[in-house]
């Protein structure tokens, strides 16, 4: 929410939240349809988790129902699935080496990742003292 407080255009959803543990994004989709019917849903991801979509529970009901709009990651090719017809692949876009998982080991080492956040998720990472001592 705070990453997104500040653009009208956009809404938090904590959906998942509410949903059994664990929790696989076929069954997030599906609760987002069903509350939303007359909405379209899609995936955003990187490519380097499309690589491995086909380990996904039931990934074939989102290839099948869903467009997912891949980002390209250095050293992730999407090859295996670039051609298929749920794929939209983002082009002429900056590649950058940053991931959740980059920040998440960054702040486990109290290292600062200020620049890498919109300021108001920086300072309550910083203040929750969110993935210290994390390994």
């Amino acid at each position: 929410r705070r990453a997104i407080e500040d653009n009208y255009r956009l809404r938090a959803c904590d959906v998942e939240m509410r949903l059994p543990v664990p929790s696989y994004t076929v069954v997030t989709l599906a609760r987002l349809q069903e509350q939303h019917p007359d909405k379209q849903f899609g995936l955003i991801m990187g490519s380097d988790n499309l690589e491995g979509i086909d380990r996904w529970r039931n990934y074939q009901i989102i290839l099948d129902n869903y467009s997912l709009y891949v980002y390209p990651r250095p050293g992730h090719p999407a090859a295996k699935w670039a051609s298929h017809p749920a794929v939209r692949m983002v082009e002429q876009c900056p590649l950058m080496e940053i991931s959740s998982s980059y920040i998440r080991q960054q702040l486990a080492q109290r290292k600062s990742v200020q620049y890498l956040l919109p300021d108001a998720v920086w300072k309550y990472c910083t203040e929750m003292h969110f993935y210290e001592g994390e390994k």
